[in-house]
């Protein structure tokens, strides 16, 4: 694996993620194509969306956060 280095300090990136807390679980923030739309009840409507889970990088550093949303 490349090591991943800070852009704005240069300091070395570790990986990581974000948590979304949920009815009773804890789970890996997603990323959702589009405006966000509301539905019956709070949420917000994901299905026939498209959807990439969130990788985050943190800078050992500065503490900067760099998020993907890869393929």
């Amino acid at each position: 694996m490349i090591p991943h280095k800070c852009p704005k300090c240069e300091g070395l990136m570790t990986e990581g993620f974000i948590v979304d807390a949920t009815y009773g679980a804890n789970v890996v923030s997603r990323w959702v194509e589009g405006p966000p739309e509301r539905v019956f009840f709070g949420g917000l409507k994901i299905r026939g969306k498209t959807v990439h889970h969130v990788q985050s990088w943190r800078c050992q550093g500065c503490g900067f956060l760099e998020n993907y949303a890869p393929k």
